[in-house]
């Protein structure tokens, strides 16, 4: 199995009131790490959208162990753990570590290719879905479809006049 891993120093702006990184910090960690690591196998933006492909988060999920501090230095990794059997649909694991190799943050994301024009989803290159397979672990990765990411449950809308009636004004 292959694993990519991105550094990361931690700046002033990446934390919050509380003095340590915030949330939305580690999401933003977490998808320069996957660009990098397609930027690094000759697929950066430039590359995807000359194919008119993109890849898009469906769901993010994350469990956090142990906060970050401004100044500290710290390593995201990437694995894929499963995918579809056209590469459309994607799933992966983020470690944040620091530099002690302590694990501080866990992420676990999926997603799919979309075709940048039709903004459809689509099947990547043979060459991106190899790559793909790259960080992968022949033995365990998983097979998976659009059934396993969708959420069982549907969302439900509120009615414009309900958003009107009953924001919170300041």
């Amino acid at each position: 199995m292959g694993v990519f891993i991105e550094k990361f120093n931690v700046r002033w702006s990446d934390v919050d009131a509380n003095q340590h990184v915030g949330n939305s910090t580690y999401m933003n960690f977490c998808s320069q790490t996957r660009m990098s690591f397609f930027n690094s196998q000759g697929f950066g933006i430039q590359q995807l959208n000359k194919i008119n492909l993109s890849p898009v988060l469906l769901k993010e999920n994350f469990v956090f162990f142990k906060e970050i501090l401004v100044d500290q230095t710290v390593y995201v990794s990437l694995e894929f753990t499963a995918t579809s059997e056209d590469g459309n649909i994607f799933e992966c694991l983020h470690n944040i570590y620091d530099s002690e190799g302590i694990i501080h943050a866990s992420s676990k994301a999926q997603g799919v290719w979309i075709d940048s024009y039709s903004r459809k989803r689509c099947a990547p290159t043979e060459e991106l879905k190899s790559i793909i397979l790259k960080l992968a672990d022949s033995e365990t990765i998983k097979i998976i479809t659009i059934d396993d990411v969708k959420d069982r449950e549907k969302p439900v809308n509120l009615p414009p006049d309900y958003l009107l009636n009953n924001y919170y004004q300041h």
